[in-house]
């Protein structure tokens, strides 16, 4: 083992040297520093010592500043960011894989934000609007028994009511499609046939109230049925206005005939049918569907009404569950009266005199 000695520069600095000549660590004026010493012989063996440490030296900083890759400079970064654009681009292109995707995604975010309002809106209560046009007017006396012999008697005498839309709402809002129930803290109830006899005294069993929905001569139709028609021959239309029901039906001379009578008697029951037993999004306008039923006032008793408006208002409280809804059809005297009567602990008055039909209360 070869002996290393120890000696002192000229600057008062210590030196540490080995016997061969090799590198030295020196202080200079009391401080440290590397001091590179040359070799008294030359060594091959320092050679491989010296590249390596170079090598480290220079290639280091080379290595982070351009990603540490071989090859890989300013011209692969400018590669790597234009083959992400191209991407990008393909993406948010209309058409192929990526314009589907990214139509799809933003479907997405508007049903979630719809979706947020809904929820928002079935949170705070609202009150529905009602789509009702009573009649206005009692019939004239003369057309009673005619309005008897079709099964409309009792629900002419229906001409005044006030709706509490407050009640009906809450209604709704307990109202579940799935079972045409109303879901509430005591269990499950609906109005059934039973209460559209008992509230109105329309006929329940029957055929079905079916029609067309286009008529092919409207005015020939109202010619014959009503007497009149609200337009010439040559015209197309498919409702009647009840304004010009009213003008032309209301009040009938003292010498009228039983074939005028007849067409009032028509004319009440269109009146009655599409203001108060079954409006739709027509508010002031019934349907002429209803007309060819009424032709033979006999055989109008053969249909089953109730079972029409029972359904109808089945129809628009399904309806009206979604929270966008702002209205409701149907016969919605039919239900306040089923609630005030089934609940009585809703009515102002607990005792109240049972008349037929119910809903004259």
């Amino acid at each position: 083992m070869k002996k290393k000695r120890k000696h002192v520069d000229g600057r008062g600095g210590t030196s540490v040297a080995s016997a061969r000549g090799g590198t030295s660590v020196a202080s200079a004026r009391g401080g440290t520093g590397a001091q590179c010493m040359l070799p008294r012989r030359f060594d091959p063996s320092c050679t491989g010592v010296l590249f390596f440490c170079l090598g480290t030296i220079i290639y280091g900083p080379l290595e982070s500043h351009f990603g540490g890759k071989e090859g890989e400079g300013e011209e692969g970064k400018e590669e790597k960011k234009e083959r992400r654009e191209e991407e990008e681009r393909k993406r948010r292109g209309r058409g192929g894989e990526g314009g589907r995707r990214l139509r799809e995604e933003k479907r997405n975010r508007e049903k979630k934000k719809r979706e947020g309002k809904r929820r928002k809106k079935k949170d705070s209560f609202r009150k529905l609007r009602g789509r009702v046009n009573g009649v206005g007017y009692s019939p004239d006396a003369r057309l009673m028994p005619y309005l008897e012999l079709a099964g409309f008697g009792s629900a002419a005498l229906t001409q005044t009511f006030d709706l509490r839309y407050d009640l009906i709402s809450a209604l709704v809002e307990r109202w579940r499609p799935e079972t045409h129930t109303f879901h509430l803290p005591c269990g499950e109830c609906t109005v059934t046939l039973e209460d559209v006899a008992l509230q109105f005294g329309l006929p329940i069993d029957g055929d079905a109230v079916t029609g067309v929905s286009a008529i092919a001569e409207p005015a020939a139709l109202c010619y014959s049925l009503l007497g009149t028609s609200p337009g010439d021959a040559e015209s197309t239309f498919s409702e009647l206005k009840f304004t010009w029901l009213k003008a032309n039906f209301q009040h009938l001379s003292d010498n009228a005939i039983e074939e005028e009578l007849v067409c009032a008697a028509r004319a009440y029951i269109m009146h009655i049918i599409g203001g108060v037993l079954m409006p739709n999004s027509n508010n002031n306008r019934v349907h002429l569907q209803y007309l060819p039923l009424l032709a033979d006032l006999r055989n109008v008793r053969s249909y089953s009404w109730g079972s029409a408006v029972l359904s109808m208002l089945y129809r628009e409280l399904c309806r009206t569950t979604d929270p966008d809804a702002v209205d409701i059809g149907g016969c919605l005297i039919l239900l306040q009266s089923w609630a005030l009567y089934r609940m009585p602990f809703l009515t102002s008055v607990t005792h109240q005199p049972y008349v037929y039909p119910l809903v004259n209360r």
